[in-house]
This record gives C-alpha cells, structure tokens and sequence, in this order.
C-alpha cells in the first residue's frame, strides 16, 4: 500500500519524537557524522568534566535548566579528527570563523585594541 509524502513524513515526525528514537538517532549521527560511539562521546564529556572545552561553562549553564542539550562533537573539517565537546556558542564561532587561525589572532588583537580596558 503507497502512502502520500505527507502522511509519510508526519509519521516519521511522530517516530522521532519519541524519546527512545532521539536517542537511537542521536547515536546513530555520532557513528555516521564522527566515528564515535557514545561511549566515547560520553568518557570525552567526563574528561572535559562536562564543560564546552573552551569556555568551560558546565551543561548546566548551557542548558539554562532547559532542555537536556547535548555538547557538539568538535571536529576538523578536513580530516574528521574529533578534537572535542563544544557549547553551540563556541562551536559556531570556530565554524563561522572558518577555523582559521589566523583570523583568530586578527579576532583575538580586534578585541585587545577596541577594549575598554
């Protein structure tokens, strides 16, 4: 029996939903998008001390008691080396800054000369 895409993506939209299938998914994206498993995602949480790597706020600042986001897997866009657990904020900011060094010492000197300090 064919069902329409619409019926067929409500359905699926239902699935994930449930918090068994988040789970099963998120799992499924750190084998398929780094190589991990979650075991691995979560001795890396512990070895960071369940901290965003670089700015050190805690899951809990982070989630700002919301909902239990999770840490982003940081990675080299050019080899997949997982290199660790980000906060969005600090993740974004490697991304959009194209993972240049460079432009982060640029960022880094910016900042230093526009200081009020």
């Amino acid at each position: 029996m064919r069902r329409c895409k619409i019926c067929v993506r409500e359905y699926n939209r239902k699935q994930q939903a449930k918090p068994e299938q988040k789970e099963k998914i998120w799992v499924s994206k750190l084998q398929y998008r780094y190589g991990i498993t979650k075991e691995e995602y979560l001795n890396l949480l512990k070895k960071q001390k369940n901290k965003c790597a670089i700015c050190e706020k805690n899951l809990e600042t982070v989630n700002k008691g919301k909902s239990k986001t999770k840490l982003a897997v940081d990675h080299c866009h050019t080899t997949g080396t997982v290199r660790g657990l980000l906060c969005a904020s600090c993740n974004s900011a490697i991304g959009l800054l194209g993972e240049d060094i460079e432009i982060f010492k640029k960022a880094i000197e910016y900042l230093k000369h526009h200081s009020k300090n």
